[in-house]
């Protein structure tokens, strides 16, 4: 991890900045500004600010810090060893990651943690902090929102698995294109990702997957605009 800016708790203006916008988080969710200092203020808080595409985690770090992403955002992606890129997911501001890894331990990142296309401003949030002092009523809170966000992580990987298992490329974008439906609860959505990171995201090549969408386009399955996709059912 690059060098970080602590935060002052001297500084009640920067604080206070700080404080709002983590109460915006998935973490500290339900949570107002004086009862998130209460549970901060004894902690190392690093706030890092990372230009697009710098590397937050590199697969196969250790981490012991919840990374709370207060702007911008961050791709999760995995390589192999032949250099091969699959982007898993995007966590926008608001959201967290690697905090299955740092509650586990002792365990190496499977995964990398990259700056997003703007960049990104992160503050990290030591675990054992978070779990071993919970003699705050706040910190019921916190891990309840913790316990939630791992369920969905849970689910989300479930339909990952499901995604990838469909055979063909096609496949895989109609199962895709049914999920975003699901999620905006609506035909029309914009799709969340450039072509080269849907097909990453797919685990398919970026030339056959473009065939496969003007063809579905074609047919009159979808309509495609730039991001923009209308599913004809």
């Amino acid at each position: 991890m690059k060098q970080a800016s602590s935060i002052d708790h001297n500084n009640s203006a920067l604080t206070e900045e700080i404080l709002r916008e983590l109460t915006k988080t998935e973490l500290f969710n339900g949570l107002d500004t004086y009862a998130v200092e209460d549970m901060l203020v004894s902690m190392p808080l690093p706030m890092i600010s990372y230009t697009k595409n710098e590397i937050i985690l590199h697969q196969g770090d250790y981490s012991d810090s919840i990374g709370l992403i207060l702007d911008g955002s961050c791709i999760i992606e995995r390589t192999d060893v032949w250099g091969n890129r699959q982007l898993i997911n995007v966590f926008n501001k608001g959201e967290m990651f690697s905090e299955v890894f740092a509650i586990v331990g002792d365990q190496p990142l499977k995964v990398s943690v990259v700056a997003g296309p703007r960049g990104c401003r992160c503050i990290f949030v030591s675990v054992d902090e978070l779990i071993q002092h919970s003699d705050l009523p706040s910190r019921a809170v916190v891990l309840s929102n913790l316990m939630r966000l791992l369920s969905r992580r849970n689910l989300f990987l479930t339909q990952k698995i499901e995604l990838l298992s469909e055979r063909t490329t096609k496949r895989k974008l109609l199962r895709f294109f049914s999920m975003l439906a699901e999620s905006n609860s609506s035909t029309e959505f914009k799709l969340p990702f450039s072509r080269q990171e849907l097909a990453d995201y797919l685990c398919v090549d970026r030339s056959a997957m473009t065939k496969e969408l003007f063809s579905l386009h074609n047919e009159g399955q979808i309509t495609i605009e730039g991001r923009n996709i209308t599913l004809h059912v």
